[in-house]
């Protein structure tokens, strides 16, 4: 006969659920972040996007903080020692979180992908603007040549 598995623990699932709570308001809040970035990278308001990178990265730090919260989760939850209701409750708010996270990566990819042709596109032009400032002989602004990997948002 087999033996039937314990419930996950009551305290550590409500510990597991505020982490899963907080992570998901970390995740809202990113996504209404990015729909902030895109609306101001296509107004071009490029000052805009830098300030809200670094709220962009304090939400990320506190999304990160929810991750080794769940941690132990993660690892019991991997092995077969709990069964029952909490337990498909914690699994089902795992799945969900780790289908969240992926989608905001792709989401941040395409908004630093959109900041990198921006970036290049005006790279470009003020490379335009020097070559034109030398033909008439006159003093343009000299870009210095770490310009692009001093604002390379990939790092």
């Amino acid at each position: 006969m087999r033996q039937k598995k314990a419930d996950y623990p009551t305290k550590a699932f409500e510990r597991a659920i505020s982490a899963f709570d907080d992570f998901d308001a970390c995740t809202m809040e990113y996504r209404l972040l990015l729909d902030t970035q895109r609306a101001l990278l296509t107004a071009e308001n490029f000052d805009g996007v830098v300030q809200t990178m670094v709220r962009g990265d304090e939400i990320a730090r506190r999304a990160a903080n929810c991750g080794r919260r769940l941690a132990p989760v993660r690892e019991t939850l991997n092995g077969e020692a709990h069964d029952g209701p909490r337990t498909l409750e914690l699994r089902r708010r795992l799945k969900q979180s780790n289908t969240t996270a992926d989608f905001l990566g792709s989401s941040i990819a395409q908004v630093m992908a959109s900041c990198i042709v921006k970036r290049d596109a005006a790279a470009l032009e003020i490379g335009n603007d020097r070559a034109t400032q030398a033909r008439r002989g006159g003093m343009g602004y000299v870009v210095p040549s770490n310009t692009s990997a001093s604002i390379d948002i990939r790092r």
